[in-house]
């Protein structure tokens, strides 16, 4: 099945409110070169994403196997999640095998909008296998936390998918699900934001400690933060030292949590509060190889004042080292020694970035997708990290009154 042709697209460095003119050349399939240009391709056509496929900044909806297979995940129009592969150049496919054979993870919900996460890991014989981890749009729709691990990731068939299991059901559960692996420790966390019986909201993690198997145990949920306000947005990431959990802590700051490989399951170290967090902003953060941790949050969302917030490798936070104004939805990556800031700009919607190199931010945006991927562009999602390649899954144009395109892009990293 053809999902998208692939767009080689020459790009340059422009201040905010320029328009580049891309420069368009078809892709081939087979045997992938070596990528030389940026390059835009269609996951999903404008009648089959749902309404925020890629919501939100926080998830990562992008992974590349060891055997470079992409896996993208995104909502389907008005029926659950769909995870898509490609390798190299060929077209985007949703076949897989196992529990489901068409890489829709849940199915027949009424809904597309399942915001989600996957990351990979390795069992105890080294195969590498993915996790995925998803659960409702908002912390008081009470819909079911589920998670599906996903082995044999570069088969022809596509991967194998595991059973459906169920984290927490309905009336416990709610969304703004994550997940995370400590594969030094052999342990995953899930996390999710839940309301109270009193009314108040909730951060939540479990854990899970058997990564051989498709249907693990989980430990007793965990409170991790509670306050008044229903957008207990965080993301779950990997550290040097294990995991880390960045969040919207219960007086409405940015907040870093700790977990240490050497600590005993549930242990956590927890930060101090730093910058306010809009109420609908989402946290989007990655840990440097230093240990350190850089978050991106949204103070303001009118008229959009994007920041990022140094911390260090137990939480304590630094002064705030970048605010951007008029710029949504970013989202955080490493590759290569250098990082990565992307986010719609508000003046034109168009996705661009900023990049980290050393200690120095760049001054002025690089366009990253303009006009020709058709404008509407919402939620970022950036894979973490990468050797060589910065990678983008965003949402796209409109196609009905909540279908929306997906598009995934890709370009060499030292292309600034």
């Amino acid at each position: 099945m053809v999902l998208g042709a692939g767009l080689a697209i020459a790009r340059a460095e422009v201040p905010p409110g320029t328009v580049a003119t891309p420069t368009v050349t078809t892709t081939t399939t087979g045997t992938p070169p070596e990528l030389t240009a940026p390059e835009l391709t269609v996951v999903a056509a404008a009648d089959e994403g749902s309404d925020s496929p890629t919501a939100w900044a926080g998830n990562q909806h992008l992974v590349q196997t060891a055997g470079g297979r992409l896996l993208a995940l995104h909502g389907f129009h008005a029926t659950g999640l769909q995870v898509a592969w490609r390798d190299g150049t060929s077209d985007w496919r949703r076949q897989s095998r196992g529990a489901v054979t068409d890489g829709l993870l849940i199915s027949d919900t009424g809904t597309g909008d399942w915001p989600a996460s996957i990351v990979l890991g390795f069992d105890d014989a080294g195969a590498q296998v993915a996790w995925v981890a998803f659960g409702g749009d908002n912390a008081f729709g009470k819909r079911p936390v589920h998670v599906r691990r996903l082995s044999d990731l570069d088969h022809r068939g596509g991967p194998t998918m595991g059973p459906l299991v169920t984290v927490v059901g309905p009336g416990n559960g709610a969304g703004i699900v994550d997940i995370a692996l400590d594969q030094a420790a052999h342990r995953g966390a899930v996390s999710w934001a839940s309301q109270d019986t009193d009314g108040t909201f909730d951060h939540s993690v479990t854990w899970f400690t058997d990564l051989d198997t498709d249907e693990p145990s989980f430990t007793t949920p965990q409170v991790l933060t509670t306050g008044a306000s229903a957008y207990r947005t965080g993301t779950l990431f990997t550290t040097p030292d294990g995991l880390a959990f960045a969040h919207r802590n219960g007086d409405n700051e940015l907040q870093v949590d700790v977990h240490r490989s050497e600590d005993p399951v549930g242990t956590w170290r927890r930060g101090i509060g730093g910058v306010d967090i809009a109420p609908k902003s989402t946290v989007g953060a990655v840990a440097l190889p230093s240990g350190e941790i850089l978050a991106t949050v949204n103070i303001n969302t009118s008229p959009g004042v994007q920041i990022v917030q140094r911390f260090s490798a137990d939480g304590a936070p630094f002064f705030p080292e970048l605010a951007l104004t008029g710029y949504m939805d970013g989202s955080l990556a490493t590759a290569d020694g250098t990082t990565w800031l992307v986010a719609v700009r508000t003046s034109d919607g168009f996705v661009v970035s900023r990049f980290l190199d050393g200690s120095s931010w760049s001054s002025v945006d690089r366009l990253e997708i303009g006009p020709e991927g058709g404008g509407g562009y919402a939620w970022p999602s950036v894979m973490r990290a990468s050797d060589d390649t910065l990678h983008i899954l965003v949402q796209g144009p409109l196609g009905g009154a909540s279908q929306r395109t997906v598009l995934a892009y890709r370009r060499p990293i030292e292309l600034h």
